[in-house]
């Protein structure tokens, strides 16, 4: 997210728009994604080796989490 910080305000700046609201969806979107890798909470590796326990496959460091219960 940090990285596009810049980027955001340009264009927020550039097409005449208030930044904050090109920013929160942006950190919102931040927040979601790094909820759905597997290394984004601690709880989710704990889940995909209670996927893998049940049968499931093993999820990859950038897997989704539904993708752990294929």
């Amino acid at each position: 997210m940090a990285a596009l910080l810049p980027v955001v305000v340009v264009v927020a700046v550039r097409a005449n728009m208030v930044p904050s609201k090109l920013l929160m969806p942006l950190a919102f979107a931040a927040s979601a994604g790094s909820l759905l890798t597997l290394t984004g909470t601690p709880v989710n590796p704990i889940v995909s080796s209670a996927a893998v326990d049940a049968g499931g496959s093993p999820s990859g460091s950038l897997s989704t989490r539904s993708s752990a219960f294929r």
